[in-house]
């Protein structure tokens, strides 16, 4: 494996790169209203690169090599999640429900490639936190989609449209409520099933780790944000799979982890 260190004067200041080859490197562009919360003085990519876009490890049977300190998953980084049952992303849709609530539709994609599965990690509204912080177990975030400038949402008046659980959609960032919030709930892992079996390893019960299960329960209504492997869309988004919500999903389809992205560290100098 080797390494590719790149100054970015689009995040103002260095990229770290690493993979099985290396040809060129696209950047995930945000809306015009989110550029200065990407901006950085250190970002984090840890994804293998392709000719035309960052992969993960996943993609190419190869395993990924987190580096020392940089194993958080932190506000302000540019995420994607994955349910590993399902081999899918959650991802926010172009399209709108033809029922409930006619909002944009959230749904699982296992196009790899998709630039609608991004979410950029959030604190509440009116919260402040440092941007490359650490998120502790037990946090409430909002989830944040740059490409659509919308909010992961739910709510209780609406069921989703295949399995009749409740609604998840997307909602505009410049309405958001507390609808948009959800609680982080870390799985706890043992040390023989651990993704980074390394001694030095950050505790996963304290704080969100990359590649480490989560779970998401939205804060206003207590049901848990899932995936429907059995409950798959046909046009106009067709293979895509149902996302909703749950109050006892099964351990399968209610986990998700923080794979490609980038990742903002305030620690490293």
């Amino acid at each position: 494996m080797f390494r590719l260190y790149a100054y970015a004067g689009l995040f103002g200041g260095n990229i770290k790169c690493c993979g099985p080859y290396l040809s060129a490197i696209q950047t995930v562009s945000p809306s015009n209203s989110n550029v200065n919360f990407l901006h950085s003085s250190k970002l984090k990519q840890s994804l293998f690169v392709s000719s035309t876009w960052f992969n993960s490890g996943a993609e190419f049977n190869v395993p990924v090599e987190i580096d020392s300190g940089w194993e958080y998953v932190t506000y302000g980084s540019n995420i994607k999640l994955a349910n590993p049952n399902s081999a899918s992303r959650l991802a926010l849709t172009g399209v709108f429900y033809g029922t409930g609530s006619h909002q944009k539709a959230i749904t699982a994609t296992k196009d790899l490639a998709s630039q609608s599965g991004f979410w950029v990690v959030q604190p509440p509204k009116n919260t402040v936190v440092t941007r490359g912080g650490q998120v502790s177990c037990g946090s409430t975030i909002r989830l944040l989609s740059p490409k659509e400038n919308q909010y992961l949402h739910s709510h209780s008046s609406y069921e989703s449209p295949l399995s009749g659980s409740q609604e998840v959609c997307g909602f505009s960032a410049e309405s958001t409520d507390s609808n948009d919030e959800w609680l982080l709930e870390c799985v706890e892992v043992s040390k023989k099933k651990s993704p980074q079996s390394d001694s030095k390893t950050p505790d996963h019960r304290l704080f969100w780790l990359r590649d480490y299960p989560i779970r998401l329960k939205h804060k206003e209504t207590g049901l848990y944000l899932q995936v429907m492997p059995n409950k798959v869309f046909t046009r106009p988004i067709d293979g895509q799979i149902e996302i909703s919500c749950a109050k006892a999903p099964t351990a399968q389809n209610g986990v998700w982890t923080a794979n490609e992205g980038y990742y903002f560290n305030t620690a490293r100098s």
